[in-house]
């Protein structure tokens, strides 16, 4: 469950008028964004944060569906089927004044001037007279039109966070597994199986405040948790650093493993993985809107992905036995045997829209933030008695 314990902070534009690289009172601008602090009395302590002790029950109703047969005396094959759906999860929601559950509307929420969409060239320097120099772009792609929406100027800038149901909001999953086993006989096994997965939000009026496709992904400021933004629910895997642009979804994945037993119990084995590569959450840093600075989400989760992921490692063993007390196991491991590079994560924040509506490719956009390890040999030697 999520703390409701927030870090207070501030985020200003300034400028350095002086040059001693110190920022001081006259220096700052304006209020970017803020956390965890009432913007009108910052100086109160009081927690921003309560817990409805009325909200319902989060539950999920399931069904499973499963056969398995065995064809052979040593091999089965089997065949499962899964849907559940969940509802009545719980999520922070802002309340007008503490306490009193006046909570945040759509209605509290107008259309800008800010929208995400069109073809865009990615530059690795910045733009000349609108344009990527020759020699310096990184790629082109088109995304979808995405409207953007900020608080009405007469509402004030959500503060007071409850623990609470998101009301009008449900999500499924539907998906199946097949699966092939073969026992160790005759000298060999195999162990195989292959999953197809739709992992998906359902999303009414009243589920998100602020209707802008932003999901939650990358948004700072109280108000920014903004509304379904399609697709497919790939959970996060971090909010930043190295898994910053890891957005966990598969819709399909396969694992084969076998092994043979060789002449003098030489053990050979082999595991192949393979998934569909990850979502990747292309997305529009809009800043100057009121209540804080926004992610929009470009398309719809899943619509666009990094290259599907495949694996190939390779073993090689020997068991020994010394006098039927000691045991001695030397074993080699080849792990990526293929020596494949695949990119499995890109800076994903490739757009920045200013408050004048201007927008530009951002020269850290679309960089390599991970990639699939390298080809890896490891002996071991292992003794038991």
């Amino acid at each position: 469950m999520r703390s409701l314990h927030t870090l207070s902070s501030f985020y200003f534009y300034g400028v350095d008028t002086n040059g001693d690289n110190v920022i001081q009172r006259n220096e700052l601008m304006k209020i970017r964004s803020f956390q965890g602090v009432d913007v009108n009395n910052p100086g109160n302590v009081r927690g921003n944060a309560r817990v409805d002790y009325g909200m319902k029950v989060p539950h999920t109703d399931e069904l499973i569906f499963g056969a398995e047969s065995e064809l052979l005396t040593d091999f089965s094959v089997g065949v499962n089927y899964t849907y559940r759906k969940s509802k009545d999860l719980y999520t922070l929601r802002f309340e007008k004044t503490q306490g009193k559950g006046d909570y945040y509307t759509q209605a509290d929420y107008v259309l800008t001037n800010f929208v995400a969409g069109g073809t865009f060239t990615l530059c690795s320097t910045a733009l000349v007279n609108g344009a990527c120099p020759a020699g310096n772009v990184i790629t082109t792609f088109t995304t979808s039109t995405r409207p953007v929406y900020a608080l009405r100027p007469e509402v004030p800038v959500p503060v007071y966070q409850v623990l609470t149901t998101r009301n009008d909001y449900s999500q499924k999953f539907s998906g199946f597994e097949l699966t092939a086993t073969k026992r160790m006989s005759h000298r060999w096994m195999f162990r195989s199986n292959f999953s197809w997965n739709d992992y998906t939000q359902q999303c009414g009026a009243d589920a998100f405040a602020n209707p802008t496709k932003t999901n939650g992904v990358g948004a700072t400021g109280a108000s920014n948790f903004g509304g379904c933004a399609g697709g497919q629910i790939a959970p996060a895997s971090a909010g930043s650093g190295a898994f910053g642009n890891d957005f966990i979804n598969s819709k399909w994945n396969a694992n084969v493993t076998g092994v043979y037993v060789a002449p003098w119990d030489i053990n050979v084995g082999a595991n192949l993985n393979a998934r569909q590569g990850y979502p990747a959450v292309w997305r529009d840093q809009v800043s100057g809107v009121r209540g804080g600075t926004l992610n929009v989400i470009l398309d719809p989760v899943g619509d666009k992905r990094f290259a599907n992921v495949y694996e190939l490692d390779l073993r090689l063993a020997k068991d020994f036995r010394i006098m039927n007390r000691f045991g001695l196991s030397v074993s080699g491991d080849l792990f990526n045997a293929p020596n494949k590079r695949t990119i499995l994560q890109r800076e994903t924040l490739i757009l920045a829209t200013n408050a004048a509506g201007v927008k530009n490719s951002r020269a850290a956009g679309y960089r390599i933030t991970e990639l699939q390890s390298p080809r890896v040999w490891r002996l071991g030697l292992r003794v038991s008695y």
